[in-house]
């Protein structure tokens, strides 16, 4: 995996104290990635409101127009997203519960054509579901096709985040 992809951690071009993020992007076959993995406590230390603007500042600043695809993903806590939804055409792709009845992890999306999201039991000890995405080329959400195709299966991009979150 090393050797295909490319990744960059993106320094904040907007800072706000007490957050939890990673700013990432991927390059693969020609395709470019925008990526933001992120945790929004139920009872955060800022304001809503600018935690909303330091992500509206950092998305205008770091979003290039050679970007295939932009992510949003993480623990928000019921965050309202709609002015980031409208602004930046960002569609949220998680549908069902991922904590008791709500849906508290996202994944926002300017290319919802190219990524399904399931939501699955975890296999860690956690009280929230897990997200499972896919490539939305994928003949089947049980069959997670990895190749070498042009097109990025979205669970090595997944895999390879989730690696970069952990060892960051």
């Amino acid at each position: 995996m090393r050797d295909v992809l490319v990744p960059q951690c993106l320094a904040e071009n907007y800072n706000l104290e007490f957050t939890e993020a990673v700013w990432l992007r991927i390059n693969f076959c020609n395709q470019s990635f925008l990526i933001r993995a992120c945790y929004h406590p139920p009872k955060p230390k800022c304001a809503c409101a600018d935690f909303i603007t330091y992500l509206d500042r950092n998305i205008e600043a770091l979003l290039d127009v050679q970007d295939t695809a932009f992510l949003i993903t993480g623990d928000f806590n019921k965050l309202d997203f709609s002015h980031l939804e409208i602004r930046h055409g960002l569609s949220q792709l998680v549908q069902s519960a991922t904590r008791r009845n709500n849906i508290l992890d996202v994944f926002y999306t300017n290319r919802p054509d190219m990524f399904r999201v399931n939501v699955m039991t975890s296999c860690v000890k956690s009280d929230h579901k897990a997200l499972v995405v896919n490539d939305r080329s994928s003949a089947s959400s049980n069959n997670t096709v990895v190749s070498d195709s042009v097109r990025l299966p979205a669970t090595v991009l997944s895999s390879y985040l989730l690696h970069w979150i952990i060892y960051i």
